[in-house]
């Protein structure tokens, strides 16, 4: 009891009371943190603990969860690039990730066969809508439409059909190839050529065929001229449901077009070589207008007669079965001309302008918005005569009241040369005739 107050008297002497208090404190504080990290080790070590230097202590490399990075977040987007978190403490880590496309579409199917062999036709491919995606939220179309087409149809043969007077039932061939007449002659000399009175018709090629439609005496007809031959059928079966005379009409995207019949001006209608289909109506009147298909713009109408000896300057173009308003024809318009298509450019030949025939060429360039007026002019003033496209040129036949030499426009050069030998008296007032290119061997055979 002595000696126990005497080791008491001891330590108040080597310790103040206060700092003994202190140091109280200090081993409640360590006792404390002690059981806290017992706590800790218990909490995340499952197995026993060794006692010695040669086994690990409980408190030998002991981290917190706290410590561990956590897993990758989901990304940040669902389609395209986006990021990912994952977090340490206070400490982050992103990194970048990819959910492929966010397009709503897939692939694009491979382009379809061309819808012709030859010529202008069509080709198209399709996509589908990724699953889970709506065409409401999606940018695009499920389908393209292209044109296609790899060479010309035709070579270098022209037929001239019918026209007023003696010129009703004959029947003339030109071949570019060697700018001469292959064949001139009548059916009143061949009673097998078989035509019928033809003046105020049109003629146009499909599908290796060229159909005759409508006329001054066969307004409702349609026939097919055929084989190397050059059969000419009888009427066939389908009828044109109004009168076609004077009207034009053109091949354009695999039907023939028929617009501006003589009594109905603004009707336009097509023709698949089976069936008519009615289409949209013009906005004005176009009779005695031009008419061309032009790939890159469409169906173009030009000019015409929109009244009692009126010149027309209206252009029309055939867009997404729609017709618009195109460039404005120059010098208050123009009737009884011809235009033919060449590389995309439109040319406009000679015709009726202030009151009067003209020798003036035209030129609406691909891509232009305005016409251009040629330094060179024809030969000799023309109207209602026919003309038409054959790869850099442009050849010209017929007109009114007079005796014309075939000429031949050079696109390149921009200027007319008149076909020596070619000027026939036989020719002379020949109107009403129809012009087309004749495909394949259709009347290759005909002498």
């Amino acid at each position: 009891m002595i000696e126990h107050a005497y080791k008491l008297f001891n330590l108040t002497n080597e310790f103040s009371f206060d700092s003994l208090k202190e140091k109280i404190k200090r081993i409640d504080v360590r006792v404390d943190d002690l059981g806290s990290q017992i706590s800790k080790v218990s909490l995340g070590h499952s197995g026993p603990f060794f006692a010695g230097a040669s086994r690990p202590g409980p408190f030998d490399n002991v981290e917190s969860a706290a410590d561990e990075w956590s897993s990758w977040s989901k990304c940040s987007v669902t389609c395209g690039n986006g990021i990912m978190t994952r977090h340490k403490k206070s400490d982050v880590q992103k990194k970048v990730c990819n959910l492929g496309s966010c397009s709503c579409w897939g692939e694009w199917s491979a382009w379809s066969p061309c819808t012709k062999s030859c010529g202008t036709g069509i080709t198209q491919r399709t996509r589908a809508i990724l699953e889970g995606m709506s065409e409401n939220d999606c940018d695009g179309k499920p389908e393209e439409v292209a044109v296609c087409g790899t060479h010309n149809c035709f070579g270098d043969r022209v037929m001239l059909l019918g026209g007023r007077g003696s010129f009703m039932q004959h029947m003339t061939i030109f071949d570019a190839s060697d700018n001469s007449i292959s064949t001139d002659l009548s059916a009143l000399q061949r009673s097998s050529l078989r035509l019928p009175k033809l003046a105020m018709h049109c003629t146009a090629a499909l599908d290796n065929a060229v159909f005759v439609i409508g006329g001054y005496y066969t307004r409702y007809d349609v026939r097919k001229v055929s084989g190397s031959d050059c059969h000419i059928s009888d009427p066939l079966s389908v009828r044109s449901e109004i009168e076609l005379m004077q009207h034009q009409c053109v091949e354009h995207d695999g039907e023939i077009w028929i617009c501006s019949a003589y009594h109905k001006p603004q009707r336009c209608d097509s023709f698949d070589g089976e069936r008519f289909t009615r289409r949209t109506d013009l906005d004005h009147n176009h009779l005695k207008g031009s008419m061309v298909s032009v790939p890159e713009r469409g169906l173009v109408m030009i000019g015409g007669a929109e009244g009692s000896r009126r010149t027309s300057s209206s252009v029309e173009i055939l867009q997404d079965g729609r017709w618009r308003a195109g460039p404005t024809f120059p010098n208050g318009g123009i009737t009884d001309s011809t235009a033919s298509v060449v590389g995309g450019d439109i040319l406009v030949f000679g015709g009726t302008m202030e009151s009067r025939a003209s020798d003036r060429v035209y030129r609406l360039a691909a891509g232009s918005s305005y016409w251009q007026l040629m330094a060179n002019r024809l030969k000799m003033p023309r109207k209602q005569h026919l003309s038409i496209g054959i790869g850099g040129s442009v050849y010209l036949f017929f007109g009114y009241r007079e005796t014309y030499p075939i000429e031949k426009w050079d696109v390149i050069r921009d200027e007319s040369t008149a076909l020596s030998g070619e000027s026939s008296e036989m020719w002379k007032n020949r109107l009403f005739a129809s012009i087309s290119l004749l495909p394949g061997d259709v009347c290759l055979n005909l002498n």
